[in-house]
């Protein structure tokens, strides 16, 4: 392997994955939001559904053998989990939308402990701890910049237009506040790789993780 390749550095995100019921009902979610906010969000692509615990950002690649190495001892220690997907909102608010999301309504508790863990083993390979705390959700879509969106050709009036498609957008996550989407069983951890591209980024599962720990059993 040459020195440049060694060298190279990819942008990389421990996630966890969604199921196949939790990803047919969170598309349908979108595609209704989809239908009220014309183009004024970014959706996500439903293939792309995942749940991230820590964006690691540019990782060379020469570092993958050690951060592997970690994330298979913290998978073997976790015990596999349930998540319920219940209720669609947005950061910061539904009024001012900037992230539109899918909540987590059972097993956030798991799912944080296992983002907990997720930043200590980073942390112990030089990676910077999150200095938020977590908040688990499926990221649906992301608001456009009006700026852009307002000196799009063929846009004419869209200043005029952003405030009733924002009530509209406002609106539809109203409605589908106490939306219910299923649940997902989650069995492993996996180590992703982003790659940003003008019509949307490419996701590429670099490693995977199947979690080892098992429920403890109480006997009378």
């Amino acid at each position: 392997m040459g020195e440049g390749m060694r060298d190279e550095r990819l942008r990389t995100f421990v996630a966890v994955e969604v199921g196949e019921e939790v990803t047919r009902r969170a598309a349908a979610v979108l595609e209704r939001l989809r239908q009220a906010a014309a183009d004024d969000v970014k959706w996500v692509d439903p293939c792309h559904f995942h749940l991230t615990l820590k964006f690691l950002g540019p990782t060379p690649r020469s570092d993958l053998p050690r951060l592997s190495a970690a994330l298979r001892g913290l998978a073997a220690r976790t015990v596999p989990f349930e998540l319920e997907f219940t209720g669609v909102g947005a950061f910061p608010n539904p009024r001012r939308p900037q992230v539109v999301w899918l909540g987590v309504s059972a097993g956030q508790e798991a799912l944080a402990a296992l983002a907990g863990g997720t930043e200590e083993v980073c942390e112990t390979l030089g990676w910077a701890r999150e200095q938020k705390p977590y908040r688990a959700h499926l990221t649906l879509g992301r608001t456009r910049d009006p700026r852009r969106a307002g000196n799009a050709p063929g846009r004419a009036g869209a200043s005029e237009e952003a405030p009733d498609r924002a009530a509209s957008l406002a609106r539809a996550l109203e409605e589908e506040r106490e939306t219910a989407a299923g649940v997902t069983s989650v069995q492993r951890l996996i180590l992703m790789e982003s790659q940003l591209r003008p019509h949307g980024p490419i996701y590429t599962v670099l490693d995977s993780f199947p979690f080892g720990g098992k429920k403890e059993t109480h006997r009378g």
